[in-house]
């Protein structure tokens, strides 16, 4: 299954960090005419929160390993209708370049946030005293800061928990964050590439119609 494109569809893959709002700036694509709006809602700590896409928030899970989010994907398409000249758009924690070789027609829009202060206080205001809704959300957001050993070290430990707040683990994850190298979203590197467009934090509004030509341009 390597290399071997899933769909020739376009779709637009949001693709972010946790705490970026990438859930939120999908819904503001969706908007857009030819997109496919999504259904979301926002929690009291004006967190949006989207039921689901297309791919049924597969990409939001960064529980490896890769090909078995790729298999759920194909059956997923294998078993929904796409709709005729619409765009699905999907938030993603798997970068551009994991996702190319198996959308090679599709857009990415990724973001970037390089103020670890600002993107600390939007995860404090947003997410601090939730908790994760599954077993999997949880894994899947640890996951996109440290690596799978880690991770069983620090639940074995119990010092990160499937019931604790998602601030309190991610106050934890932040002493052990893996290499920008090793990081299955490479949130600092710039990449140079006509399906990529690159936004900077909470931007969208100055950028709107640059997405939209974007995204319209096939």
């Amino acid at each position: 299954m390597k290399n071997l494109p899933l769909s020739d569809q376009v779709f637009v893959f949001v693709c972010y960090k946790a705490g970026t709002g990438g859930e939120y700036l999908s819904t503001c694509i969706s908007k857009i005419e030819s997109c496919v709006h999504l259904e979301y809602y926002t929690t009291d700590q004006n967190r949006t929160i989207i039921t689901s896409d297309f791919f049924e928030k597969v990409f939001l899970y960064s529980v490896g390993p890769f090909e078995n989010l790729l298999q759920k994907a194909k059956i997923i398409l294998a078993h929904n209708p796409l709709i005729q000249n619409k765009l699905h758009v999907s938030p993603s924690h798997w970068d551009y370049d994991f996702l190319i070789p198996y959308f090679p027609k599709s857009k990415f829009i990724r973001i970037f946030c390089d103020d670890t202060e600002l993107l600390k206080k939007n995860i404090e205001e947003k997410i601090n005293n939730e908790k994760f809704s599954t077993f999997l959300e949880f894994k899947g957001f640890c996951l996109i800061y440290v690596e799978q050993i880690v991770f069983e070290t620090l639940f074995q430990q119990r010092q990160i928990a499937f019931n604790k707040p998602i601030g309190e683990t991610y106050n934890v994850l932040q002493n052990h964050l893996k290499s920008s190298e090793n990081s299955v979203f490479r949130s600092k590197l710039k990449i140079d590439h006509k399906q990529v467009f690159n936004l900077e934090y909470d931007t969208y509004n100055q950028h709107q119609r640059e997405i939209v030509n974007f995204i319209l341009d096939r």
